[in-house]
């Protein structure tokens, strides 16, 4: 008999999904159906600006559901209602997960974003909304830009103390400094920026400190790394004359280092009005006419004549960012080193002489190549990890619906179609709309007699959120590591044990990947499938490398590590 309760109390356990209990109520007796259980636990796959709450003051935080054994106390309601009506962003609070117990309540599991208190929350009887001991809290008040003044609107500003101080008014701000939990900051040193003339497009306020914050961008850069939110006190205004509204300036830039500007000019167009584009994009394409081509490519060579560096031709991609480009805004064009061999002719010759120049045969150093894989995974098998200098890559992946999906009757513009079947989507694309994948879906039936009506659109959203992952697992976000810093006589042996002493001293130790979106593809909220739900990053640390020879590559080989959100 005790073999077949045994039985019998595993197969309730599986069926309620105890395994994912709160916290975990440990071994039951017989007599434990009496007692409280969670009955599901899952994450929050809603919007996050729509997860933001603060304290009623009503209930206490716990270290897991109030009524389940072994809870333990967090915070008390006096210290939340103190939270609650706090006047500092950091005592914000985020939900990301919600459980259900087996007497119909619900927990939310929060933490403030100062990460400070965490735990869980009764949250009232419904998953479907906040209640019991939270409510919902807007962080962040946008303002239409009109309520600056026209004088604070038509100046040009620059950083008024650049540095790396990280207190709302040095440096720049994905999102106004803790409104959005764990969103920071655009750049981290303002100091290369101190000359730059900046414009204001949005403004808005903090809620709890009703501070003001505004929203600056780069006025010769359209693209600079240094656009976001900062406070207004953190600006002084500057007089600077802009490009003129009917041009694009272009920057020629140094391959190795991109700050580094060869020449620059103006490009003009008769008629031109400052922020339309000046290419055409269609076919997810941006393309330039081929006179635009052709004139720019020869003022690029002038440009260059003369110095030691040469673009005889424009890619693909290059054409794309210049027609990306706002008129009276910048745009910044990759050049070539010339390539001078042990004092031979230069065969890319771009008439400035010939070339003189011995470059050395050898390195005194040898290039660390990271390769990633799963922990375990066999060297050989895994792959070369390519860098990427922003947060996010612009690269796209593309989805393409099964042959039997079903559309709706009448797909309205933009929705997927059978002549619509393929997106092609960038963690920057969602980043700018993050409803980009679920206005997509919409154009799916989800009216199928399904356990999940929805199951066309879960299935896609789950396929896209995976490529996503996929892509940003092959890449790292390039910020000061040295790949070059290993260095010594050339033609020197050298073994793992050395070069990964080496690597244990440097920032090289672990690696992070680009942010990449997480996709709602929670059926119970058809609102949200598709949505941007989440940004997530992997981290790679260092795990073997190969042995080598001072002057030619070696492999360093990294581990995928998820962080602990």
């Amino acid at each position: 008999m005790q073999l077949d309760l045994k039985k019998s109390l595993f197969v309730s356990v599986a069926v309620l999904g105890f395994v994912a209990a709160v916290g975990g109520l440990g071994a039951q007796s017989a007599s434990a159906k009496s007692r409280v259980k969670v009955t599901s636990n899952k994450a929050l796959r809603t919007l996050p600006q729509s997860r933001n709450v603060t304290f009623t003051g009503d209930n206490a935080l716990f270290t897991k559901a109030g009524t389940l054994r072994g809870a333990k106390k967090v915070a008390s309601t006096a210290t939340l209602s103190g939270l609650a009506n706090s006047s500092l962003s950091t005592n914000n609070v985020r939900a990301y997960r919600v459980a259900t117990t087996s007497r119909g309540s619900v927990y939310f599991k929060v933490v403030t974003f100062d990460k400070q208190y965490r735990g869980w929350i009764y949250g009232g009887k419904s998953i479907g909304e906040f209640a019991g001991g939270l409510d919902q809290f807007k962080t962040f008040d946008i303002n239409t830009i009109d309520t600056l003044s026209q004088d604070q609107l038509n100046a040009n500003y620059k950083l008024a103390n650049p540095g790396t101080a990280n207190d709302g008014k040095t440096v720049t701000y994905k999102q106004p400094l803790y409104t959005q939990y764990k969103i920071g900051r655009a750049i981290t040193d303002s100091t290369p920026y101190a000359d730059k003339i900046f414009k204001i497009d949005k403004v808005g306020n903090r809620t709890r400190e009703n501070d003001r914050w505004v929203h600056i961008y780069d006025i010769n850069n359209a693209n600079s790394p240094a656009a976001g939110w900062i406070l207004m006190s953190g600006l002084k205004m500057t007089v600077q004359n802009p490009i003129a509204d009917n041009a694009i300036q272009i920057n020629l830039v140094d391959p190795d280092n991109h700050s580094i500007v060869v020449k620059t000019f103006a490009y003009t167009r008769d008629g031109a009005q400052r922020g339309t584009f000046f290419g055409t994009f269609a076919n997810n394409t941006w393309t330039i006419s081929s006179e635009d081509q052709t004139n720019i490519t020869a003022q690029i060579k002038n440009a260059l004549a003369g110095t030691q560096y040469e673009l005889n031709n424009l890619s693909p991609a290059q054409l794309a960012d210049i027609g990306a480009t706002k008129f009276g805004y910048s745009v910044n064009v990759v050049v070539n080193k010339i390539n001078y061999n042990g004092g031979g002719s230069n065969n890319n010759s771009n008439g400035n002489g010939g070339g003189n120049k011995v470059l050395p045969t050898t390195d005194k150093f040898s290039t660390i190549l990271p390769y990633a894989g799963q922990i375990g995974q066999s060297n050989e098998t895994r792959h070369l990890l390519t860098p990427v200098k922003d947060g996010y890559p612009d690269t796209k992946i593309v989805y393409t619906l099964p042959k039997d999906a079903v559309y709706v009757d009448h797909p309205a513009k933009g929705q997927a179609s059978p002549t619509n079947n393929t997106i092609k989507v960038s963690p920057s694309d969602i980043d700018t709309n993050p409803n980009i994948v679920h206005d997509w879906l919409e154009g799916l039936k989800n009216n199928f007699p399904d356990t999940n009506p929805y199951i066309q659109r879960t299935e896609a959203a789950k396929s896209i959120d995976a490529k996503l992952e996929t892509q940003a697992k092959t890449q790292y976000r390039l910020k000061n590591q040295n790949f070059k810093g290993f260095v010594g006589t050339p033609g020197n042996k050298f073994t793992e044990k050395q070069l990964m002493s080496y690597i244990q001293g440097t920032a090289l130790k672990s690696l992070v990947s680009p942010n990449y979106p997480g996709l709602s593809s929670d059926s119970t909220q058809p609102e949200y499938i598709g949505s941007l739900a989440d940004w997530n990053k992997v981290e790679y640390q260092i795990n073997t490398t190969d042995s080598g020879t001072i002057g030619t590559p070696v492999k360093a080989y990294y581990d995928i590590v998820y962080p602990d959100n």
